[in-house]
């Protein structure tokens, strides 16, 4: 396991925004807290389903798992299908089963944290982006979207 600091807060980082609890309120898990599978399924008005969110962020989390392993060819895109994907298709996957795959991002990423090295930060995938670019921006994405799933849950619980 890295000794860097900056792998190491990346390391709490992750770790408290899928199950702690953070300066900015609560983690996935925590959100997740009393919210029953058909709920997460509720589009009200014209948001998102907590389930599709959830579906995004494991979407996103792909590309930076990839960096991690070294695979700078991975392509997603905003405007891919997949991104957000219909809440039929959610609901035929079920929401035990979505929770099941964010829990394996989390720990694929965690696991490829602590074999990274502080050079392997620096790389370039792109021009001007690098990993740890990517890191940052994975961890400020699912901030971003933990904070709208609460508002969502507020909705409709």
């Amino acid at each position: 396991m890295s000794h860097n600091p900056l792998i190491v807060s990346y390391l709490n980082q992750f770790k408290v925004l899928y199950e702690g609890t953070a300066w900015y309120g609560e983690s996935f898990l925590e959100k997740f807290e009393g919210l029953e599978s058909d709920q997460a399924f509720i589009q009200p008005a014209s948001l998102h389903s907590i389930a599709q969110i959830v579906w995004h962020c494991i979407y996103w989390r792909i590309p930076l798992i990839k960096r991690l392993q070294g695979d700078f060819a991975y392509k997603s895109s905003v405007n891919a299908p997949k991104n957000w994907l219909p809440n039929e298709s959610l609901k035929n996957k079920g929401w035990e089963n979505l929770k099941g795959e964010l829990a394996e991002t989390q720990q694929q990423i965690i696991n490829l944290l602590k074999s990274t090295s502080e050079a392997f930060l620096k790389a370039e995938y792109r021009p001007n982006i690098t990993i740890q670019v990517v890191i940052e921006g994975g961890i400020h994405h699912d901030i971003y979207h933990i904070g709208q799933i609460g508002l969502i849950k507020k909705l409709i619980t």
